[in-house]
């Protein structure tokens, strides 16, 4: 990945997790293009690791829903990197499920994975950024369900709506010294009338991104392989670290994700 002015965050030290892939790996090879040494983590080791400019990200194995292993993972990055400066909570998600009938066991490893980790990674982070003359900076990523929930993603929903509690709260606590924001860095998803499906019989989605210079509004189809479709002129490459950047052939795009109301772009 290649930024036109990328920002500077030589001798920098990063976190993001869930960054071996989609938005995630994004972001990482971003961090990297800008100079940034980078640690991603997930449950198992992925084959390719997100790289740029000849330099790869260092992968730590981490269940990050375990306060220890959470503990662990910023323990290694500021043992590795000797300081640690900028934590993304990426690592989320959840399949759909109906409400009426979804287990206990499913809602509680939902809550865990998108609300519960990200506080256990950020509260790690913090005693290492707190001592640190320069401090740090935490970056919750999160979801349009916080704020538009859809039928099928009521403890998805309420985790992430939790998360942005989560952030003001941590960010009156923290500041001035460690900063932490949010993000919602997914497409506004949601049905179309029934009349645009009359023709295909199949689910049609609308989605919209104005985040990062991207500037897009289309329709497509949604086969179970994921959704594909074509940037408009208006388009550009977005430059900022967290936002992701042009990675494929120009003009196009694709977007997956095993939840359809959390669309990661891969561009």
């Amino acid at each position: 990945m290649e930024l036109a002015d990328p920002i500077d965050f030589g001798g920098r030290a990063v976190i993001v997790t869930g960054g071996t892939k989609g938005i995630g790996a994004v972001i990482a090879e971003a961090f990297l293009a800008a100079g940034a040494e980078v640690m991603v983590c997930g449950r198992t080791e992925p084959a390719t690791l997100p790289a740029s400019g000849g330099r790869s990200a260092a992968f730590h194995p981490t269940d990050v829903r375990d306060p220890t292993a959470a503990a662990g993972l910023v323990a290694a990055a500021a043992e590795r990197f000797g300081r640690l400066d900028v934590l993304v909570n990426n690592a989320g998600g959840s399949p759909d499920t109906d409400a009426a009938t979804v287990s206990p066991r499913f809602v509680e490893k939902v809550v865990a994975l998108n609300l519960l980790a990200p506080f256990y990674v950020a509260q790690a982070a913090n005693l290492v950024m707190r001592e640190q003359p320069e401090g740090g900076a935490v970056i919750n990523i999160g979801s349009v369900s916080a704020h538009d929930p859809q039928p099928g993603t009521a403890a998805y929903s309420a985790a992430k709506a939790g998360l942005l509690g989560l952030t003001r709260a941590l960010a009156l606590e923290w500041a001035p010294r460690v900063r932490v924001n949010h993000i919602t860095a997914a497409p506004s998803v949601r049905r179309t009338p029934p009349r645009s499906t009359a023709r295909t019989g199949a689910p049609r989605w609308r989605a919209s991104c104005p985040w990062g210079g991207w500037r897009f509004r289309r329709t497509w189809r949604t086969p179970a392989s994921g959704w594909r479709g074509r940037t408009p002129r208006t388009s550009t490459a977005p430059t900022w670290p967290c936002t992701g950047a042009a990675r494929s052939r120009p003009g196009t795009w694709r977007a997956e994700h095993p939840d359809p109301l959390l669309v990661t772009l891969t561009i």
